[in-house]
C-alpha cells in the first residue's frame, strides 16, 4: 500500500507543470483520490499472516531489515512513478508535434491513416442512420508521397452509413477523411473529451468518408467482437426495445443502443451504476460459477481456477475497462491466496491492480470511472468494516448490506459530486432495494442467451427472460416513485478542492472514533452532518458573467451574489448546446434556481438551449421568463410560451430590475417598435454592480441601434461601460460607429463559432473596435470568458482556456 501511495506520488509530481496549470484546476479530485489512499492506509498493512504477495512481502522484509532499505524503497516507487508519466507525456508530445507538422501547423489534416481496428461500436446517429465508431491502434498517417508515420496513439474514428460496416475488429484498415487533436474544455462543466480519451491512450480523433480493408484480422478479439453482436442480435429478436437495450448494456457492455429517457432515469436517481460491466457483474459471476463447481464435486482448486478462466474470457468479451480489470485482478488474488493457502488481503489486492492499471496508463488517476470503482472498494474496505465493528456481535444480511451501502455512498460522495455535481439523497435505499435483485436479473439474461443459442424457435428463451422483465420493471418503477419525492435530486456544484481534502480528514477522524468505541457515537453523527455540509455551494459573493462558448450562438451567465440571470442559450453549430453547454454549466456552478431567463429574440441560435433548460430540467427552478416586449406573441416563441406558462413577461425600453446591489435596465426596444424585424427588436439593456457597467445586445443592427442612440445616446455617453457584449456576432450590420462612439467600451466580447459560414466576425467590425481602443475577445478562439466583479469594484477577467487575467480597477 506505501508502495501504491509513492508510486502515486510520483505520478502526480511528473504531472506537475500540467496538473498546476490545467489537469489539477479542471480535474482536480486527485486530492479526493490521494485523500482515499489514507484512510486505507489506516488498516491492515501491519498484520501478519496476510496474503500481499508482493506488496506485504517487500514492505515486511525492507521494515525488518533496515529503515534505510524501506525509505530506498519508497524512493523507488516515487521515481518508478515519475519515469512512467515521463515516458507518457513524452509519448503524446511526440504524436502532436507529429501530426501537427505533417498538417502544417492546422488544427485538423484530410488525408489518408492506417491501423488496426481494436474495437467497433454500431449506433444510429440523429437522423436515423447507421454509424460505426472504430478505435484503430498501430496507426500511421501516409503522406502525398505514400510515406507513413507510425504513431505511438491510437485513433478514434466516425464513419456515417456502410463505410463502418465494411471493417471488423483485427482487421488492417485504410481510411481517407479528416482528422484532429481532441479539443480543451471550452465551458465549466464541459465533459473533458481530451482527458477521458487520453486515459484510453487515444490521441486523436476524425470523421471518416472512406475505407478499404487491406487485410482481414484473425484475432480473440474478432471472436469477442462477434460473440457480442450475436447476443446483442438475439436480445434484439426476442425482447422488448427497453428490456433489450437495458440487459444490452448490463451483460454485453453495448450501452449506445440504451433508451435515452431510461439511461437519464437510472442516472438521476442514483442506480446507473448497475449499468456498466463492472466488480459486481464479475463478482457474481466468479463466485457463483465457483461455488457451483464446489458442489458439484470438482474440486476448490479446480473449480477456482475454471472460475478465474469465465471471469477473464468474459471481460474480454465485454471490454476490459479499468472497473473490469480491478475486480478480475482481484478476483485473480483472491483465488491465488486458496492456491497458495493464503489468506486474502483486500487492501494488498485492492493496490496492485491499482499500480498495474496506473503503470499501464497513469492518466486514469483522473478518470471518473477508475475514482469512482477503486473508491468504492476502499470504502468497503475501510470505512464499512470499522462500521460493521462498531456494534460489535452477529450482523444481519440486511444490515450489512445497508452499512456497506452507506460506507460506499460516504466514502465516494465528495468524487460523485466532482464530476457529476449533483448526488440523489435517495440512493441509498435504492440501492439496497436494487442490488439484491441483480444476481437474478444477470441470471435470468444468462440464461435466456443459452436457450436462445439452443432452441431458437421455442418460447423457452422468452419464459428466462421474465423474470428479467419484471425486475426491469420494478426498477423503472422504483425511480419514477423516487423522482416524486422531495429533493430528490440535490445540485451541489463542484466542490472546491480545500472541501474535499477537509471531507477526508473527517472521515479520517470518524475512522479515529469508530475504533475507540460505542462512547464516541454523537462525535460521530455530527462530523458525519460536517462531512456533508462541506459539499454544498457557498454562499455567493461578488458579480461573475459567463460569456459561453455555444459555438454559432449566444449563451450569457449573470451570477451576481444569490442571484442569476441567463441571458439566451442556444447555437446553430451545436444542437445539444442545452445538454452539452448550459446544464453542466449550471450545475458545476451549483445554481439549480435562475431568477431570470431572458430571450433576446426569437432566433434559435439564441434560444433552443433555453428551450431544452425548461421544458427537460425539472431540476432548475426560473422564476420568470421575459421576450421583447410587445414580440411575446410571436409565432417563434410558441414553445417558449408552452412551457414558461405565466412566467413569461415582455422586457424593453423602459422596463428594470433591481436586486440588492444588481440592476439591469432595459434600453431597447419600446413598444413602438413593431416595424422593426426580429434582429432589430432584440432585448438591448444595461448591467450595473458596484459601479461596474455591462450592455448587452442580443443581435440587435443598424435599424435598432439608431433608435437606442436616438432615445438614450445622452444616457450612454456619461456612462462608464467597461464591456459590450458585441451585438450579432460580430456582423457588418451592427456596431456601426455612431453606436460606439456613444458606448465606448473597454472590452469587446465576440461570441460566435469557428470557421462559420456566416464571416463573422466582420474585419471591419474588428477594425473599428481597434479604433476605438477596445479590446477584443472571442469565445472562438479562447472558450468561456468570466468577466469577474469582486468587492470593492475590482473586475478580473479570466479567460478559462487561455489562463488570460487581467486585473481592471474601477
Amino acid at each position: 500500500m506505501w508502495l501504491l501511495a509513492f508510486f502515486v506520488l510520483g505520478e502526480c509530481l511528473a504531472f506537475g507543470n500540467e496538473l498546476a496549470g490545467e489537469i489539477l484546476r479542471e480535474q482536480g479530485a486527485i486530492l479526493g483520490w490521494l485523500g482515499i489512499l489514507s484512510l486505507g492506509s489506516l488498516f491492515g498493512f501491519y498484520k501478519k499472516k496476510q496474503l500481499c504477495f508482493f506488496f506485504y512481502s517487500l514492505f515486511d522484509f525492507v521494515k525488518r531489515k533496515n529503515n534505510f532499505i524501506f525509505l530506498f524503497t519508497m524512493l523507488l516507487a516515487l521515481g518508478l512513478g515519475l519515469f512512467r508519466v515521463e515516458m507518457i507525456r513524452m509519448r503524446e508530445r511526440e504524436t502532436e508535434s507529429l501530426f501537427l507538422s505533417l498538417s502544417q501547423g492546422k488544427e485538423k489534416w484530410q488525408g489518408f491513416v492506417l491501423g488496426t481496428v481494436e474495437s467497433r461500436q454500431n449506433q444510429n446517429n440523429k437522423e436515423g442512420e447507421k454509424q460505426a465508431i472504430l478505435i484503430l491502434r498501430q496507426v500511421s498517417l501516409e503522406d502525398t508521397k505514400e510515406r507513413l508515420f507510425p504513431l505511438r496513439q491510437k485513433l478514434r474514428v466516425c464513419l456515417e452509413g456502410l463505410e463502418g460496416q465494411k471493417a471488423e475488429v483485427g482487421d488492417r484498415v485504410k481510411i481517407y477523411g479528416s482528422f484532429a487533436l481532441w479539443e480543451k474544455v471550452r465551458n465549466p462543466g464541459e465533459w473533458n473529451q481530451k482527458a477521458y480519451y487520453f486515459a484510453r491512450k487515444v490521441g486523436f480523433s476524425g470523421w471518416g468518408e472512406e475505407l478499404w480493408v487491406q487485410t482481414r484480422g484473425k484475432s480473440r478479439e474478432r471472436l469477442a467482437y462477434r460473440f457480442r453482436e450475436w447476443a446483442a442480435g438475439r436480445l434484439d429478436a426476442y425482447l422488448e426495445e427497453r428490456d433489450s437495450g437495458i440487459l444490452k448494456a448490463m451483460l454485453l457492455g453495448i450501452k449506445q443502443d440504451m433508451d435515452l429517457e431510461e439511461k437519464k432515469l437510472y442516472q438521476e436517481n442514483g442506480i446507473a451504476h448497475i449499468l456498466a460491466i463492472s466488480g459486481l457483474h464479475l463478482s457474481l459471476l466468479g463466485m457463483g460459477l465457483w461455488r457451483v463447481l464446489e458442489k458439484c464435486f470438482v474440486g476448490k482448486r479446480i473449480a477456482g481456477l475454471c472460475a478465474g478462466v469465465a471471469v477473464f474470457a468474459y471481460g474480454s468479451v465485454v471490454g476490459m475497462g479499468s472497473s473490469v480489470w480491478r475486480a478480475a485482478l482481484m478476483f485473480a488474488l483472491m483465488l491465488g491466496g486458496q492456491f497458495f493457502r493464503r489468506s486474502y488481503d483486500l487492501w494488498s489486492a485492492w493496490a496492485l491492480a491499482a499500480v498495474w492499471l496506473l503503470w499501464d496508463s497513469p492518466r486514469l488517476l483522473f478518470d471518473a470511472g477508475f475514482q469512482l470503482s477503486f473508491g468504492a472498494i476502499a470504502s468497503i474496505a475501510g470505512l464499512g468494516k470499522s462500521l460493521l465493528l462498531y456494534e460489535g456481535g452477529k450482523k444481519r444480511s440486511w444490515v450489512e448490506s445497508l452499512v456497506v451501502s452507506l460506507a460506499v455512498q460516504w466514502g465516494t460522495l465528495p468524487i460523485l459530486c466532482y464530476w457529476y455535481f449533483e448526488f440523489p439523497p435517495y440512493a441509498l435505499w435504492l440501492n439496497l432495494l436494487v442490488l439484491p435483485c441483480m444476481a437474478a436479473l444477470l441470471l435470468s439474461g444468462g440464461l435466456f442467451l443459452l436457450l436462445a443459442s439452443v432452441c431458437k424457435d421455442s418460447l423457452l428463451p422468452v419464459l428466462a427472460a421474465g423474470p428479467a422483465h419484471y425486475i426491469l420493471d420494478f426498477y423503472h418503477g422504483l425511480c419514477v416513485l423516487t423522482q416524486k419525492l422531495p429533493f430528490a435530486r440535490i445540485v451541489t456544484g463542484r466542490p472546491m478542492l480545500w472541501k474535499i481534502a477537509c471531507y477526508y480528514l473527517l472521515l479520517l477522524l470518524v475512522l479515529f472514533l469508530l475504533k475507540r468505541g460505542q462512547k464516541e457515537r454523537k462525535g460521530v453523527l455530527v462530523l458525519f452532518g460536517l462531512s456533508l455540509f462541506l459539499l454544498f455551494p457557498s454562499k455567493h459573493r461578488g458579480l461573475e458573467v459567463w460569456f459561453l462558448d455555444v459555438g454559432q450562438g449566444d449563451g450569457i451567465l449573470i451570477w451576481a451574489d444569490d442571484h442569476s440571470i441567463l441571458v439566451d442559450g442556444g447555437s446553430s453549430s451545436n444542437r445539444s448546446v442545452g445538454a452539452r453547454v448550459l446544464e453542466p454549466c449550471l450545475k458545476s456552478l451549483g445554481l439549480s434556481q435562475l431568477d431570470i431567463l431572458l430571450v433576446t429574440h426569437g432566433d434559435e441560435d439564441h434560444k433552443n438551449g433555453a428551450e431544452y433548460l425548461l421544458r427537460d430540467c425539472t431540476w432548475l427552478q426560473v422564476e420568470t421568463v421575459l421576450l421583447p416586449k410587445g414580440r411575446e406573441t410571436e409565432d417563434c416563441y410558441e414553445e417558449l410560451r408552452a412551457v414558461g406558462g405565466e412566467r413569461v413577461r415582455g422586457f424593453g425600453a423602459g422596463d428594470a430590475w433591481v436586486c440588492q446591489r444588481l440592476s439591469c435596465r432595459g434600453l431597447h426596444p419600446a413598444r413602438e417598435d413593431v416595424a422593426l424585424d426580429r434582429n432589430n427588436a432584440s432585448i438591448v439593456f444595461l448591467l450595473e454592480y458596484e459601479g461596474c457597467q455591462m450592455l448587452f445586445t442580443g443581435d440587435v443592427e443598424e435599424k435598432g441601434e439608431g433608435e437606442i442612440v436616438k432615445r438614450y445616446g445622452e444616457f450612454l455617453r456619461e456612462q462608464d461601460i467597461g464591456v459590450l457584449k458585441v451585438a450579432h456576432h460580430g456582423s457588418k450590420t451592427s456596431t456601426k460607429q455612431s453606436f460606439l462612439d456613444c458606448v465606448c467600451p473597454s472590452y469587446a466580447i465576440l461570441s460566435y463559432g469557428k470557421g462559420n459560414r456566416y464571416g463573422h466576425p466582420a474585419e471591419e467590425i474588428l477594425e473599428r473596435l481597434q479604433k476605438q481602443r477596445s479590446v477584443s475577445i472571442s469565445t472562438a478562439e479562447s472558450g468561456a470568458i468570466c468577466v469577474r466583479v469582486q468587492n470593492g469594484g475590482r473586475l478580473k477577467k479570466k479567460n478559462r482556456c487561455m489562463v488570460l487575467e487581467r486585473m481592471i480597477q474601477y
